[in-house]
Protein backbone atom coordinates (compact mmCIF):
# COMPACT_ATOMS: atom_id res chain seq x y z
CA UNK A 1 0.00 0.00 0.00
CA UNK A 2 1.08 3.60 -0.96
CA UNK A 3 0.62 6.54 0.85
CA UNK A 4 0.46 10.39 0.05
CA UNK A 5 -0.26 13.27 1.97
CA UNK A 6 -1.44 10.92 4.65
CA UNK A 7 -4.40 9.43 2.66
CA UNK A 8 -3.58 5.99 1.03
CA UNK A 9 -2.86 5.69 -2.29
CA UNK A 10 -4.62 2.89 -4.62
CA UNK A 11 -2.66 1.67 -7.67
CA UNK A 12 -3.37 -1.14 -9.74
CA UNK A 13 -1.65 -2.68 -12.57
CA UNK A 14 -2.92 -2.70 -16.02
CA UNK A 15 -3.20 -5.21 -18.61
CA UNK A 16 -2.85 -4.01 -21.97
CA UNK A 17 -6.53 -5.00 -22.59
CA UNK A 18 -7.72 -3.05 -19.71
CA UNK A 19 -9.91 -0.06 -20.36
CA UNK A 20 -9.10 2.69 -17.82
CA UNK A 21 -13.33 3.84 -17.40
CA UNK A 22 -13.09 0.07 -16.32
CA UNK A 23 -11.02 0.15 -13.84
CA UNK A 24 -11.99 -1.29 -10.23
CA UNK A 25 -9.99 1.26 -7.46
CA UNK A 26 -12.50 1.27 -4.72
CA UNK A 27 -11.10 -1.61 -2.72
CA UNK A 28 -8.01 -1.10 -0.27
CA UNK A 29 -6.44 -4.31 1.23
CA UNK A 30 -4.37 -3.52 5.03
CA UNK A 31 -3.00 -5.12 7.80
CA UNK A 32 -4.54 -4.83 10.75
CA UNK A 33 -3.16 -5.86 14.57
CA UNK A 34 -5.77 -6.78 17.01
CA UNK A 35 -4.51 -6.24 20.52
CA UNK A 36 -5.53 -7.83 24.37
CA UNK A 37 -6.44 -11.03 23.17
CA UNK A 38 -7.05 -13.67 25.28
CA UNK A 39 -4.98 -16.72 24.68
CA UNK A 40 -7.60 -19.16 23.58
CA UNK A 41 -9.03 -16.31 20.98
CA UNK A 42 -5.87 -16.33 18.76
CA UNK A 43 -7.00 -18.32 16.13
CA UNK A 44 -8.09 -17.95 12.91
CA UNK A 45 -12.15 -18.67 13.21
CA UNK A 46 -11.74 -15.21 15.49
CA UNK A 47 -9.25 -13.54 13.02
CA UNK A 48 -11.44 -14.44 10.33
CA UNK A 49 -14.86 -12.62 12.38
CA UNK A 50 -13.02 -9.66 13.54
CA UNK A 51 -11.40 -9.10 9.53
CA UNK A 52 -15.16 -9.70 8.48
CA UNK A 53 -16.49 -7.40 11.11
CA UNK A 54 -13.95 -4.64 9.84
CA UNK A 55 -14.24 -5.28 6.22
CA UNK A 56 -13.58 -8.67 4.09
CA UNK A 57 -11.22 -11.14 5.91
CA UNK A 58 -8.41 -12.04 3.59
CA UNK A 59 -5.67 -14.22 5.47
CA UNK A 60 -4.13 -14.02 8.60
CA UNK A 61 -0.65 -14.38 10.13
CA UNK A 62 0.23 -18.06 11.41
CA UNK A 63 0.96 -17.78 14.77
CA UNK A 64 3.89 -20.17 14.19
CA UNK A 65 5.67 -17.35 12.37
CA UNK A 66 8.19 -15.43 13.32
CA UNK A 67 10.17 -15.38 16.57
CA UNK A 68 7.94 -16.20 18.61
CA UNK A 69 3.83 -18.08 19.14
CA UNK A 70 3.35 -16.03 21.95
CA UNK A 71 2.76 -12.87 20.12
CA UNK A 72 1.04 -10.23 21.83
CA UNK A 73 -1.52 -9.50 18.95
CA UNK A 74 -2.73 -11.01 15.72
CA UNK A 75 -2.12 -9.79 12.16
CA UNK A 76 -5.12 -9.73 9.82
CA UNK A 77 -5.18 -8.39 6.26
CA UNK A 78 -8.63 -7.27 5.67
CA UNK A 79 -9.84 -5.68 2.29
CA UNK A 80 -12.18 -2.58 2.62
CA UNK A 81 -14.49 -0.66 0.23
CA UNK A 82 -13.75 2.53 0.14
CA UNK A 83 -16.17 4.32 -2.41
CA UNK A 84 -17.49 7.26 -1.18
Amino acid sequence: MHWFNQQALLLKKMEPTDQLTRMDLNKLELWVRVYKLLVGFMNEKVATAIGNYIGTFVKVVPLTVGISAWSDYLRIKVRMDVDT
